[in-house]
């Protein structure tokens, strides 16, 4: 029996079609397939939110990426199901503020506290306003969100992201002007990174990451940036006692970097080839929490059956 009650499913980074008045920047066949022009961040720019990312078919029958039609199938099998799509290149906090109104649209609607469905990223949109507003929340089930992220992002905005065959639609210039890119980054006095901080500016310049190696961006500017994401991991870091049950849902089964040594060594720990197993529970205390494991990649755990079956089971429960 699924739920009757409104669920509201959030993406993660990547999740959703992007697109300008003439065409889609993100994601199509070809841009699978080609090298394409950077997908840059601009406040205020032109690109809107066109819909979640369910899948991409490269050949018909054949090849095809998929990434939340799983989930977006069982949504639409229900009375009350939701998704809420934003521009996950944007500030988390922004867009946090930006779901809670969402959640607000929905319990309006529906008269009913939704619970909320996020993966990766996502549950980092969610939980701000989850923390803020615990009794506009009936459940929450995080799959694999790097509340404690380790250093695979940072590789990500240090040398760009291969997408399929294109190595230029997410280069080293273009993630780095994504501002949710800091975000994912180890907060500030981890030490996942040892000996580094990545929330000083000038740690960036005199390191040469980035975009720093080969241009002089404007430091000043860009420590405003960080200390703007340091503002929000401080509210996600901070604990609190949440009287909502939730589920978390993790992975084990592949090798992560979690960390870099000093000497440049990565040990490896457990997780789901993207988040660590360690870095996926919230710091908060809640007043019923569950954990259950899945051997998934993370790019595949929102189209898995079992997962799926998990999640909903708990919601109805």
């Amino acid at each position: 029996m699924l739920p009757t009650t409104p669920i509201i499913f959030v993406h993660g980074i990547k999740g959703s079609l992007l697109a300008t008045n003439d065409r889609r920047v993100w994601l199509s066949p070809f841009d699978a397939l080609h090298n394409t022009a950077p997908l840059m961040f601009h406040e205020g720019d032109a690109v809107r939110v066109a819909g979640l990312l369910e899948r991409v078919t490269l050949v018909p029958y054949l090849a095809e990426y998929v990434a939340y039609a799983g989930i977006a199938e069982k949504l639409r099998g229900l009375t009350h199901g939701y998704i809420f799509t934003y521009d996950w290149r944007g500030h988390l906090d922004t867009i946090s503020d930006e779901f809670g109104k969402f959640v607000e649209s929905v319990k309006a609607e529906t008269g009913q506290n939704p619970s909320i469905i996020a993966h990766s990223m996502g549950g980092l949109v969610a939980h701000g306003y989850v923390k803020q507003h615990p009794e506009n929340i009936s459940k929450v089930v995080y799959v694999s969100v790097p509340f404690r992220p380790g250093i695979g992002y940072f590789d990500d905005v240090n040398l760009g992201a291969r997408v399929g065959l294109n190595k230029t639609i997410l280069n080293k210039e273009a993630v780095f002007s994504h501002p949710a890119t800091y975000y994912l980054l180890a907060h500030k006095g981890s030490n996942q990174y040892e000996g580094h901080d990545f929330f000083d500016a000038r740690e960036w310049q005199e390191n040469k990451w980035s975009v720093f190696k080969d241009s002089s961006p404007d430091v000043s500017k860009f420590q405003k940036l960080l200390d703007r994401v340091v503002t929000y991991h401080e509210l996600l870091d901070r604990n609190a006692k949440l009287d909502i049950p939730a589920l978390i849902i993790t992975g084990k089964c592949f090798p992560n970097n979690q960390r870099q040594l000093a000497g440049g060594s990565r040990p490896k720990v457990p997780g789901d080839k993207r988040v660590s197993y360690e870095s996926a529970f919230p710091y908060d205390t809640f007043s019923n929490i569950q954990e259950k494991d899945f051997c998934v990649s993370h790019d595949k755990q929102m189209n898995n059956k079992e997962i799926l079956k998990t999640i909903f089971e708990f919601i109805q429960g």
